[in-house]
């Protein structure tokens, strides 16, 4: 019973990560706080090594780059983002949770537009703790998580298949996870967090996701929903969100510290 309750959670954390790095376009930086707590950013470099095609305005793509966020919920904590590596057309990420928790992925990059858990390349994503061991290879996707440029009323859709196992002390737990998500573009707005005070384009998303875990030799289906408003800064990245799960508790992040080399 243990492992049936704690999968779907470690399946939504998965999802909504990867969801949290769906950015979006440019917008006007003028009046964001000049030196926010904790950054160093550099949106001149937000190519990185990985050059045009990881080129995004609200993305900045540059190796050694992270992002510290504070998040609320049913568990609350920190997790700090990191951008492991950055290649041609592709970088590697990860995210270490103050729990004990990582979660690692890859990305592919064409012309600016940002696409998680790519099938073509064989990406994978994976969560561990002292207790928890799970990994994940996309089977099937279509759509883009984030285009490269995006203006005000835009709208995309990505869905994505993505299978493997969870295992949770020693317990192997098959699992395909569906999600599909449609984000629009809103305006720009100011959002204070405990970094700075940001122009920031805000997103709205709606994502379904259909969580198969097998028990026995018996599959058993979860659905979750969850809609999120998440905050870009151009040269920054996200800076806020708000996501309301179905059936548990709103999650909100805030950035508390970055850098961006």
């Amino acid at each position: 019973m243990r492992s049936h309750i704690l999968f779907p959670v470690l399946s939504v954390i998965i999802l909504i990560i990867a969801s949290f790095a769906c950015s979006l376009p440019a917008a006007d930086s003028s009046g964001s706080d000049p030196d926010p707590i904790g950054a160093t950013p550099n949106p001149a470099s937000s190519s990185g090594s990985g050059g045009a095609a990881c080129n995004n305005p609200l993305y900045p793509v540059v190796a050694g780059a992270f992002w510290t966020y504070k998040f609320n919920g049913a568990a609350p904590g920190d997790f700090t983002r990191s951008i492991s590596s950055v290649n041609a057309d592709g970088f590697l990420d990860q995210d270490i949770f103050t729990s004990g928790i990582t979660r690692s992925g890859e990305w592919k990059c064409n012309a600016g537009t940002l696409i998680a858990l790519n099938p073509n390349g064989g990406t994978t994503a994976e969560v561990q703790s002292s207790s928890i061991d799970s990994s994940f290879t996309t089977t099937a996707m279509e759509g883009v998580t984030m285009p490269a440029n995006i203006i005000s009323g835009d709208s995309w859709s990505q869905k994505i298949t993505i299978e493997g196992t969870v295992t949770i002390n020693e317990v192997v737990i098959p699992s395909k996870n569906q999600t599909s998500y449609s984000c629009t573009a809103g305006g720009i707005e100011s959002v204070t967090v405990a970094a700075g005070t940001f122009d920031a384009l805000r997103i709205e998303c709606q994502t379904d996701i259909v969580i198969t875990i097998t028990m026995n030799g018996t599959e058993i289906p979860t659905n979750v929903n969850t809609t999120s408003t998440m905050w870009y800064a151009p040269g920054v990245g996200m800076v806020k969100s708000d996501n309301a799960v179905s059936g548990a508790p709103n999650i909100t992040l805030e950035l508390t510290a970055y850098n961006i080399p």
